[in-house]
């Protein structure tokens, strides 16, 4: 007689809830599962904090990302950092083995110049879905020589000419009372610093920046700025990279899967880190001798693809020159274009940038 009961009152309940009802509610469901997986496998969304990558994207900016070119990552985690998150802190899932990393299919390759959005090869202690989402452009591909001198970018020998919206540091020298409100307005900058005494300035500008202000009265000179702090660069690169800057860095070959290296001195000074923390092995470095599962390894063939990226900001930015060559298994996908834009840091309210919205990437 019970177990009557309970089927009644069970339907009842349910015919107080009208087909209709029924119908919009599975249909809710069916969309934000298809929402969930589109979201996962084919695009998402970011918002740009940081000026890294000024002028091509700014600080407010919410880009389109696409999953498909590259072909969507697979989970690296049986609890993925981007599927709960939104709900609540995954600093209180006990952290799980990593998965082999795979992908689907692509529609294309990473190419020269192309806008990334990717796990930073940093904060190792991390899984890798949880280290920070940044935007880079890419500067070399597996197999490429890279070699910056002067502030100048060359691969395989080859000079290559900076894009339009790429910002390097000027130092500027101006009569007194020069640089004002207005004339950081007339430019649009929003970074800089004083450089020793008097009316000298630094500011990242491009070329066509640069122009302009050579033109302004009362600048007295103008000339690039090259940076000669080799600090940032030295820990991924070993000793052999003491010397590096922002602006002399290299040469270096960028590891393709399936490279084979003999581990002189130099060669694990520049490649050590990498193998260490992105090939995944149980690998360790004693008296410059790499050993792998306990067992001395006098060559090494890479796993991965590896690519070395560059911030369009480039003196005021983080990037391959500071953590490391970009391995595979952090690229997100292709940043293709901006989707809105609000500037947030000189008001109160956020104001649109209607010009940039809907704005293609696809040149930049």
């Amino acid at each position: 007689m019970a177990t009557r009961r309970k089927k009644r009152k069970t339907t009842s309940a349910s015919r107080r809830i009208s087909p209709q009802l029924r119908e919009w509610g599975r249909a809710l469901l069916i969309a934000l599962g298809l929402l969930i997986l589109l979201r996962f496998t084919a695009f998402d969304m970011v918002s740009i904090s940081d000026s890294s990558m000024e002028r091509t994207l700014l600080p407010g900016d919410v880009v389109w990302v696409n999953k498909t070119r590259y072909g969507a990552r697979m989970p690296l985690r049986l609890v993925p950092h981007s599927w709960v998150n939104v709900l609540f802190s995954t600093d209180t899932i006990v952290r799980e083995k990593q998965l082999s990393y795979w992908r689907l299919p692509a529609r294309g390759s990473v190419a020269h110049h192309d806008l990334v959005l990717l796990n930073t090869p940093a904060l190792l202690n991390l899984p890798i879905d949880q280290r920070f989402r940044r935007v880079k452009r890419v500067a070399g591909l597996p197999g490429e020589t890279i070699h910056m001198k002067d502030g100048v970018l060359w691969v395989d020998g080859q000079r290559i000419e900076n894009l339009p919206t790429i910002q390097t540091d000027y130092l500027v020298e101006t009569r007194r009372g020069v640089v004002d409100e207005a004339f950081l307005e007339l430019l649009e900058l929003y970074e800089g610093r004083r450089e020793g005494r008097g009316n000298r300035f630094i500011f990242p500008l491009t070329h066509q920046m640069a122009d302009s202000v050579r033109r302004m009265p009362g600048v007295l000179k103008i000339e690039r700025y090259l940076s000669e702090n080799s600090q940032d660069v030295h820990p991924p690169y070993g000793a052999i990279a003491a010397h590096w800057t922002a602006d002399q860095f290299g040469p270096l070959k960028i590891p393709y899967r399936g490279m084979s290296l003999d581990l002189s001195s130099d060669n694990l000074a520049l490649y050590g880190y990498h193998i260490l923390y992105h090939e995944g092995l149980n690998a360790r470095l004693s008296n410059d001798s790499l050993f792998v599962g306990g067992k001395y390894t006098p060559s090494y063939t890479f796993r991965r693809n590896y690519f070395f990226v560059l911030g369009d900001n480039r003196h005021n930015t983080s990037d391959s020159r500071s953590w490391g060559l970009l391995p595979e298994t952090h690229i997100i996908g292709k940043v293709t274009a901006i989707v809105f834009s609000f500037d947030t840091r000189n008001a109160m309210v956020a104001k649109p940038r209607w010009k940039r919205w809907f704005t293609s990437l696809a040149k930049s």
